[in-house]
């Protein structure tokens, strides 16, 4: 039985589409399978490499497409703390009546000199 073809990181990259420094990158953290180190350099089985990337492909295809949905059979999100209406109407409830501050601040002061007389 013949030894399987190895190929080296330039190879493997044109066979996934990654650069040279991500596929060895990849290697090196264990993520490609079939990836071997052989006299200083990256080589790899082009089957397990193939078969790898058919991989990766359906798990790109098996994600769920929003990720905003609620899971099945579980509750919606619900934050803990106060709605932002409610917030609104506390801030909106807290304000004076009148004027605003920087209109107040604009506005003339009644004299208090007449008032001395």
């Amino acid at each position: 039985m013949a030894d399987p073809e190895r190929i080296q990181s330039a190879r493997a990259a044109e066979i996934t589409g990654l650069s040279i420094r991500t596929v060895q990158y990849l290697a090196s953290g264990g993520k490609v399978p079939g990836a071997a180190m052989l006299g200083g350099r990256w080589t790899f089985d082009p089957d397990q490499l193939r078969r790898w990337i058919k991989d990766q492909e359906v798990k790109a295809t098996c994600r769920p497409i929003s990720t905003n949905v609620a899971p099945s059979g579980g509750a919606a999100f619900k934050p803990a703390g106060p709605s932002i209406d409610e917030v609104y109407e506390r801030l909106i409830g807290r304000k004076p009546s009148g004027a605003s501050r920087s209109s107040r601040r604009n506005s003339p002061q009644p004299s208090t000199s007449a008032s001395r007389g």
